[in-house]
């Protein structure tokens, strides 16, 4: 590892390179998950309520909350984008839509930004906050003058189930925000994670391969995979190509992973009969 400070704008920055395969051997060999570099992009839909005032912040609002978001995106690595609320955005769903929740419609105005999944946090001083009476049902219930809730789709672009949050309260909506982000961080990361105690062999079948050019391309690409830790090619017929992975972790995060790639693409026949845990999978290599 590497580091240094750079100094800009009056302000001390600390500047980090560090060898990537030493750190995965160092989450290896204390049985902590890897976070890899395919990671899914979150689309989130952020509905701030003010009173009797409620508003979808889009990615360039008059608002402190997308700039919060964006910081923390960085922070974790999580690749978030939010709505732009343009003429598309604005035709696709209804304020009412987003506030409540409703999966389908918000799936399918989040499929123009390619999301695999799709989070709606709402921001509330009023509807949501605990009343009078709702305190004396609760003595144990402080007051509080913000609660943020938040729902997840974690498949959106196939499934539309959905996770809901418990209330959080408080009265500084930075902290919030980071604390509700980070929970649904960390549920996404325990699907697309992979565990370092669970060694195992997977094989797939890869098609489009036409040249030597692109047989090392695959190659290369399984290989940097943090998923795997070995490629071989174990068989060839026509332009279709069959590898046998040694895997970090289990079949299930490397195919979740795998959804996220642009160049190596799944293929279903919808007349099939559905898979069995024995049967191998297809791709096709190529830009989606």
């Amino acid at each position: 590892t590497q580091y240094q400070y750079i100094r800009s704008n009056n302000n001390v920055l600390l500047n980090v390179s560090f060898d990537e395969d030493k750190i995965n051997q160092l989450f290896k060999d204390s049985d902590l998950a890897i976070w890899g570099r395919l990671r899914p992009q979150v689309m989130l839909w952020l509905v701030e309520e003010d009173g009797f005032s409620r508003k979808i912040i889009s990615s360039t609002s008059d608002s402190l909350l997308p700039s919060i978001i964006d910081n923390f995106s960085q922070l974790r690595g999580l690749p978030v984008v939010m709505p732009i609320m343009d003429l598309t955005d604005l035709t696709s769903l209804t304020l009412t839509d987003v506030w409540g929740r409703f999966s389908q419609p918000v799936a399918q105005a989040s499929a123009r930004y390619l999301a695999e999944a799709v989070v709606v946090i709402r921001v509330s001083n009023s509807s949501l906050v605990a009343t009078k009476i709702d305190e004396e049902n609760c003595p144990l219930c402080q007051n509080h003058s913000l609660v943020v809730d938040w729902s997840l789709m974690t498949d959106a672009q196939s499934e539309h189930a959905q996770i809901f949050s418990k209330p959080y309260t408080g009265d500084n909506v930075d902290t919030l925000l980071t604390t509700v982000l980070s929970d649904i961080t960390d549920i996404i990361y325990q699907q697309y994670a992979l565990s370092t105690t669970n060694n195992n062999e997977f094989e797939i079948d890869v098609a489009n391969i036409s040249s030597l050019a692109d047989l090392i391309a695959v190659s290369d690409f399984l290989a940097e995979l943090s998923a795997v830790q070995a490629v071989q090619l174990i068989s060839v017929k026509g332009t279709n190509r069959r590898f046998k992975l040694s895997l970090i972790g289990s079949q299930q995060a490397l195919l979740a992973s795998l959804k996220l790639s642009e160049q190596l693409n799944r293929y279903i026949d919808p007349l099939a009969a559905p898979e069995g845990n024995d049967q191998i999978p297809m791709f096709n290599w190529g830009k989606k």
